[in-house]
């Protein structure tokens, strides 16, 4: 019987028992107690640093063997008070391939607020060891790896961190993101104020915030003996780096950010571009594309018929199919199982429509003979979508209120940085503005739980404090985002004076390095390695388009017009499989590293 290795334990700490110099006068550091203690590094538990399932976290463990650590950090609950309270703050480290060319060590974050990315920095450490140094791309990723500690953490509230949840008796009340009436308002508004009474009950509401993770960060930072913290978020990662950067600028080394929030506004501002975001992929990226392929997707053979499909949905499947799109609908590796999604609704909805009074149980029966796609694979999976929609469907019992971890932690951080508009009205004209200019997202705007919070408990810092990094800031960003628009990216790109920006167009993937082509993976890993911007303010680089999605899509690998969407899509070449020395095993890694990021539930921001 194996045994397991519990890391959990930490080093007791200590307050130190004399003063520095012979002033008898000299006031002890109150933070002695937190940046003092040792942190206990031991074998990563299974159970805790939690990959896709419990056969890849085991895989990653051994693969990464010794190289892989984890500890627990103690940090005060309140910078401000620390007699408050102490949260604990879960961290992983995977050392240094090469340890005597050790640079320092890489930060990861995977976006949010709410994202946990303890096992990030491991699962990078994998990806990049398997970088073949016989290709340039790989022998760059390799360096990375060797010369890296690459660390990954669970921010306070999330993961195996303390935790933050919301959770009570009171039941929600059912809402529609797609209609516009009297008592749904009213619904969305109560629900919202649900949220926010709920989590404020919780002692740790006001401290969940991006202050004390950038705080929490420094910390470690310190702890692990380095004066410069070299970091790369995605998502809500940028907007915490860039806070970084804005409180620590004297100690930012180099800085990615991938997929870019508007970091120089409010949260407000920053969330209520995503709609926009979402439709226009929907019509300007899919629609094109769905609309050549007609055969394999039977959405319709022009522009304007793909772009009538959602519409004409009824009102219940426009919410049921947009909850299950919208929670995936920045990734490119799920791009052509969304629109066998949406051809697969459009079939349910006819069906329901034709028989209004069909019970559910029977319309079950019904899909499982109902041909959605003439393609066989293709089809056994619409069967099982087609299930989870009528799932989501069965109209039960509104449940008790129980936000999770990650849920819980995106309300208060988004809830307690910035300052949101305080009128209710605002909101609800929004979201009925929302709801006819950008569809898919509906009015989920107007369920803001920020309006009953109380305001921000913290102050943002000012963002020109970042232009005073050493080394600058790095932004990288595609054309297309759905989750973090790329007009909102630009404006914080603005307020910059020492950074610079590289989009990739024909792109919508969001959270995009490593990459995979040399226009962009080159230039972040000299900034990285290096600490080389490049040479223009702004740089374009070619995306990878409608043919790398449909090349490492294995849905798509039997349908009849495989090969001509590949060749009629591509803008660039795919880029070679000579960048990993086992190219199927780092794309299944790829893929788990961008599945994960911005991956909260919530509508605040992603």
């Amino acid at each position: 019987m194996q045994t397991r290795i519990l890391w959990l334990a930490f080093v007791p700490l200590t307050l130190s028992g004399c003063f520095s110099g012979s002033d008898s006068s000299a006031q002890p550091d109150p933070m002695a107690r937190y940046s003092q203690q040792t942190l206990n590094w031991q074998a990563c538990n299974a159970d805790t640093i939690q990959f896709d399932s419990p056969e890849t976290t085991q895989q990653a463990i051994d693969e990464l063997g010794e190289r892989l650590q984890c500890a627990m950090m103690t940090v005060p609950m309140d910078y401000n008070d620390i007699n408050k309270a102490d949260l604990l703050i879960a961290v992983s480290r995977t050392r240094a391939a090469t340890p005597s060319q050790r640079m320092g060590s890489l930060f990861f974050n995977p976006g949010g607020p709410g994202g946990d990315g303890l096992a990030f920095g491991a699962k990078f450490g994998q990806l990049w060891q398997g970088a073949n140094p016989d290709n340039p791309i790989g022998q760059q990723l390799k360096m990375l790896n060797d010369r890296f500690d690459l660390i990954g953490f669970s921010p306070r509230g999330t993961g195996s961190s303390t935790h933050f949840t919301c959770s009570g008796n009171e039941r929600w009340k059912p809402t529609s993101t797609h209609t516009d009436n009297e008592q749904n308002t009213q619904n969305l508004l109560y629900n919202a104020e649900l949220i926010a009474r709920t989590c404020l009950k919780n002692p740790m509401a006001r401290y969940i915030n991006t202050e004390n993770t950038v705080r929490d960060m420094d910390l470690l930072r310190q702890l692990l003996g380095d004066d410069q913290l070299n970091y790369f978020g995605y998502s809500y990662g940028t907007w915490l780096g860039s806070w970084y950067a804005s409180r620590f600028p004297q100690h930012t080394g180099r800085m990615l950010l991938d997929s870019n929030m508007n970091f120089t506004t409010t949260f407000d501002e920053a969330m209520i571009r995503n709609a926009a975001g979402r439709q226009r992929l929907i019509d300007d990226y899919w629609a094109p594309f769905a609309a050549e392929h007609h055969e394999d997707f039977l959405l319709g053979d022009t522009v304007d018929a793909v772009r009538n499909v959602f519409p004409n949905l009824s009102i219940a499947m426009q919410d049921a199919l947009s909850d299950q799109i919208g929670a995936v609908i920045g990734r490119s590796q799920a791009a052509l199982s969304n629109l066998h999604s949406l051809r697969t609704a459009q079939v349910l909805d006819r069906m329901m429509l034709q028989n209004p009074d069909i019970e559910l149980n029977l319309l079950r029966e019904q899909v499982e003979t109902t041909e959605f796609f003439p393609n066989a694979d293709t089809n056994i999976k619409a069967k099982d979508f087609a299930k989870r929609l009528i799932d989501q469907l069965d109209n039960r019992p509104p449940p008790s209120i129980n936000l999770r971890a990650a849920d819980g932690t995106n309300t208060a951080v988004t809830c307690n940085d910035t300052p949101t508009q305080p009128d209710p009205l605002f909101w609800i004209n929004l979201g009925q503005q929302q709801l006819r200019d950008f569809l898919f997202s509906g009015n989920k705007v107007a369920q803001q739980p920020c309006l009953y919070w109380g305001g921000p408990s913290v102050s943002k810092p000012d963002i020109n404090a970042a232009n005073t990094t050493q080394a600058g800031l790095l932004m990288l960003h595609s054309e297309y985002d759905p989750l973090t628009p790329i007009e909102g990216a630009k404006a914080a790109f603005s307020k910059l004076t020492h950074a610079r920006f590289i989009t990739v167009n024909n792109e919508f993937q969001h959270g995009l390095f490593p990459y995979g082509t040399e226009c962009v993976d080159l230039a972040v890993t000299r900034y990285l390695i290096d600490g080389v911007l490049p040479d223009a303010l702004m740089q374009t680089c070619e995306g990878k388009g409608w043919a790398a999605i449909v090349q490492n899509d294995s849905t798509t690998e039997n349908t009849a017009s495989a090969r001509t969407m590949s060749a009629n899509s591509s803008r660039t070449n795919v880029p070679s499989s000579e960048i990993y020395l086992d190219p199927e095993r780092a794309q299944k890694l790829l893929n788990s590293i961008k599945t994960q990021i911005g991956s909260n539930t919530l509508t605040h921001v992603q």
